[in-house]
């Protein structure tokens, strides 16, 4: 089921190769997807539909620059109903078991209804979920969790430090290809309080910002964590995960891998303003991200 979408002729770029290598820039979520990318390529994982292997390399990604990039997964992911310890939902995680029925829901409406995909396509096809059913028939399946959500291979899981511990013991950096993280930071130390910058921060991420500014590691798995680094975030992401890759590296990595290096520090904003949502009066400082992360990219370019 996983393979029934067929991209052929609708490359992009269809020149995309070792020799024609890409920069990456990638957001929240996009950062592992990324890297999980990259491992893939490396692995050569491709083949075409008559089951041809696809020789790709590492080499087919030159840079990856990450903005509030989720490296070590977000503690929200708990807050929000996730197990800590495990990634997986909770029984009483109500807020999320609803959410998670009504992706099904909207899935099936897009199953049946063809031109809503153009509007946001989920692609839960490898589910197998289906055409809609009656309203009546919809409701009554409302609160029966999905398949896809019980299990270990859908966003919430992946966005917990759970995951994101044992991604980063699979997943590495390659050497050819240089690494940069941006990292986005909207709530400041009062009186040992870590509270967001009410300007700074969209009023729906603040109630976020301040329950991950005061989480308390409750699991014998992560009770030995140091609290303090996990404290300061974006509303959706402690800053401290968003440099690079800190959990579940032991060993550390080799010293012919790739490096990470923190190329920028965006304070007062919040996860959505670099990305989706920038404050009318802050548009400038928007641009000016994305000229600098330009900027770095045209300088690996020139002095690789």
């Amino acid at each position: 089921e996983r393979y029934t979408r067929d991209y052929a002729g609708k490359a992009l770029y269809p020149e995309w190769d070792e020799d024609h290598p890409l920069d990456f820039v990638a957001h929240s979520m996009g950062a592992p997807v990324v890297r999980m990318l990259q491992y893939l390529l490396a692995e050569g994982f491709f083949s075409a539909a008559d089951g041809t292997a696809i020789r790709t390399s590492s080499r087919w990604i030159r840079s990856l620059s990450t903005v509030a990039g989720v490296h070590n997964g977000s503690t929200l992911t708990w807050i929000l109903g996730a197990e800590e310890g495990t990634g997986l939902i909770k029984s009483d995680a109500w807020l999320l078991k609803t959410l998670a029925c009504l992706i099904e829901q909207i899935a099936k409406l897009q199953e049946r209804h063809k031109k809503l995909g153009a509007w946001y396509d989920l692609k839960l096809d490898q589910w197998g979920i289906g055409a809609a059913e009656s309203v009546r028939g919809g409701l009554e399946r409302l609160f029966n969790l999905p398949e896809f959500a019980e299990s270990e291979d859908w966003a919430l899981y992946d966005l917990s430090p759970d995951a994101m511990k044992k991604w980063n013991g699979i997943l590495r950096e390659y050497p050819g290809t240089s690494y940069l993280s941006y990292t986005v930071c909207v709530p400041r130390r009062f009186f040992g309080l870590t509270l967001p910058v009410p300007f700074a921060a969209h009023f729906f991420l603040i109630p976020f910002s301040l329950r991950i500014g005061r989480y308390r590691f409750v699991s014998e798995q992560w009770k030995g964590e140091k609290r303090r680094p996990w404290l300061a975030n974006d509303g959706m992401c402690p800053t401290w995960s968003q440099d690079y890759p800190h959990e579940g590296r032991t060993p550390a990595p080799a010293p012919t891998d790739g490096r990470w290096f923190v190329a920028g520090r965006v304070r007062h904003s919040d996860h959505a303003e670099v990305a989706m949502l920038p404050h009318l009066g802050r548009i400038g400082a928007g641009k000016r991200l994305y000229s600098r992360i330009i900027k770095n990219l045209l300088s690996l370019r020139n002095n690789p």
